[in-house]
């Protein structure tokens, strides 16, 4: 027979195991619980994603929504409702793609009129402006450079809350022209921007025009190149008699760029058989066989304008790929379409590539289309080789565009600089470089040829472009 004793010990024994899977039960519900809330709620929930898909015809469905969104935000600004956090709100009832500037009015008396597929709902709420975020300078400098700052539905990207990755397009320091759209990408990795329906990187060039007072600075052999130390001054060009001359540079990967005729007179290479720019070819630019795109004057005309324009706003935009033709003839920087070569009749040589470059942009837009200059490419290098991806700037044992034929624009993801694809290969790019009096620049490199975006090599302007294309080139006006 068991003792009383022994009894309490069976049953403190039962209890305890009891207890135990009582508690690791509660834990299990608990997590299943919570699981289960997190599908059914948040921006990527179950019910937000069949809410967005659901047929928004419904007037009274789309006020309900429209009510949900609006204290939504109250709740989360505890007790007042910005533009900013309004449009955050709206977005997880509609989707971003139906939140945009043309859908929103604002009332003179501070309530809001939104258009969602057709659909007119006038809120009953205020809503006020979302306070800037800019210091007093940071707003000046927009206002001198006639931007506005970017707030809500202006920045595109999907990013919306992280607002500190952006600080430089919202500041002005990137600045974003009229019809453009930040795409993704911050100052130091490339910010990306969509224009045209073609994107762009921003290629920031703190020092556009060089000053005789910063000489010393300059990077002027391989031990000295701009990543030694007090050695970062690198401009991409020279004022001369009144006009600016290209400043050409080097490059090595561990110390960065130099320049490429330090011991010449302003640093130039003015001699045949030199890289120079802006160089008029005589014979071959005013030639009407080639279209007679300008003269003299008119072509050193075109470099002051984009050099002034890189000082007054800090950088430019690169074609973030290599020019292609649509199914008009043209141009334009897209990701996944062959680039222009010998197969596009209407750019077998330098002159019809140049002119579709230069056409990409007309008189009304706020921007002025190239084809890269030589000493933009630099600056675009000269930017890169300070970065994470600056042994890519360099190295021959990188090129991964080693086909038999050019292929789609982006296909290789590895071949990429701070958000610039095919610097390695696929094509060549042309540049407005000159070499000799009937040929200009080609870098980087092309299918069945391994070479690294900082070696030049060049070309006859007269010749069918085998395995070379080029690169479109922004600048503000």
């Amino acid at each position: 027979m068991k003792t009383n004793k022994e009894i309490k010990i069976k049953k403190s024994k039962i209890y305890g195991i009891t207890l135990i899977a009582l508690v690791i039960t509660i834990i299990v519900l608990l997590i299943l619980a919570g699981t289960s809330i997190s599908m059914l709620s948040g921006n990527n929930s179950i019910l937000n994603q069949a809410g967005r898909t659901r047929d928004l015809t419904d007037q009274k469905d789309i006020e309900e929504r429209v009510k949900f969104a609006y204290f939504g935000a109250l709740a989360s600004e505890q007790g007042k409702v910005t533009s900013e956090y309004f449009i955050d709100e709206l977005a997880k009832y509609f989707g971003y793609d139906k939140i945009k500037n043309e859908n929103i009015t604002k009332n003179a008396n501070g309530t809001w009129t939104i258009i969602i597929n057709g659909k007119k709902i006038t809120t009953k709420w205020k809503i006020i402006d979302t306070p800037s975020k800019l210091t007093d300078e940071e707003k000046t400098k927009l206002a001198s450079n006639g931007l506005e700052e970017l707030k809500g539905t202006k920045i595109t990207n999907k990013n919306l809350k992280d607002r500190s990755k952006i600080k430089a397009v919202i500041t002005g320091q990137v600045p974003i022209p009229v019809n453009a759209f930040y795409e993704e990408g911050t100052v130091d990795s490339g910010v990306v921007i969509k224009f045209k329906e073609s994107e762009f990187v921003w290629v920031p060039v703190p020092n556009a025009i060089y000053d005789h007072t910063n000489d010393e600075k300059l990077p002027k052999s391989l031990s000295e190149g701009s990543l030694t130390e007090n050695h970062d001054y690198t401009p991409m060009a020279i004022q001369i008699d009144g006009n600016y001359k290209g400043l050409l540079y080097d490059y090595s990967v561990s110390n960065g760029a130099f320049l490429k005729y330090p011991s010449k007179l302003n640093y130039q290479g003015v001699e045949t058989g030199e890289y120079r720019e802006p160089e008029f070819l005589l014979n071959y630019d005013d030639n009407e066989s080639y279209g007679r795109l300008f003269d003299a004057s008119g072509f050193q005309q075109s470099y002051n304008k984009m050099v002034t324009s890189v000082s007054k706003y800090g950088g430019f935009f690169i074609g973030r790929y290599e020019t292609s033709l649509d199914e008009n003839n043209k141009a334009q920087s897209k990701p996944g379409k062959i680039p222009t070569n010998s197969s596009n009749n209407n750019t077998k040589i330098w002159y019809g590539l140049y002119q579709k470059q230069r056409e990409f942009t007309d008189s009304t837009d706020k921007m002025q289309s190239e084809m890269i200059w030589g000493s933009q490419y630099d600056a675009m290098l000269n930017w890169a080789v300070k970065g994470e991806d600056k042994a890519n700037v360099t190295a021959d044992s990188n090129a991964l565009h080693n086909y038999s034929s050019a292929q789609n624009t982006g296909a290789e993801a590895n071949d990429i600089i701070n958000n610039i694809y095919d610097l390695e290969g696929n094509v060549y790019d042309w540049t407005q470089e000159s070499l000799s009096p009937h040929s200009r620049t080609i870098r980087g490199g092309a299918y069945g040829y391994k070479r690294s975006p900082c070696k030049r090599g060049y070309d006859n302007v007269n010749v069918n472009l085998n395995r070379k294309g080029s690169r479109l080139s922004l600048y503000i006006k």
